[in-house]
């Protein structure tokens, strides 16, 4: 990666970083979603292990408010592929359940009303969010 350094501001020939978006050519717009997808890893270590929240109902609260919302970000402008709704999808299984999963993943998804703990779903939200 080409750096320049022009009145103080650092300038990459590869692309640019405007409020938190990579914009640029093919692999630099890659670190979108890696970091995204680090950024999500790292929030729900922080609650499992420095918070050590427990309760399924608050993990998912912490999902919906604090975790989540960081996919939505990048999702406003940028598209993202099956492959990282499916990471993301992992993130959020790994960070409800710790070992066996008791119910169909599907279950999680729906409203408390239903049974389920009302997660927002990535893939869903992402197809609503690309219509309106």
């Amino acid at each position: 990666m080409d750096v320049d350094n022009i009145n103080g501001f650092t300038v990459v020939k590869d692309g640019i970083k405007i409020l938190g978006i990579y914009y640029g050519n093919e692999e630099f717009q890659k670190k979108n979603w890696e970091t995204c997808l680090t950024t999500i890893n790292d929030k729900m270590n922080y609650y499992l292990y420095k918070k050590n929240v427990k309760s399924l109902r608050t993990k998912a609260s912490i999902l919906n408010t604090y975790i989540l919302p960081v996919a939505w970000f990048v999702m406003q402008v940028l598209n993202p592929t099956p492959n990282v709704l499916m990471q993301i999808e992992k993130l959020i299984l790994k960070f409800i359940w710790s070992g066996h999963h008791w119910v169909k993943k599907e279950i999680l998804f729906l409203p408390l009303y239903k049974g389920g703990l009302d997660i927002i779903n990535i893939g869903t939200e992402y197809l609503r969010r690309e219509r309106a």
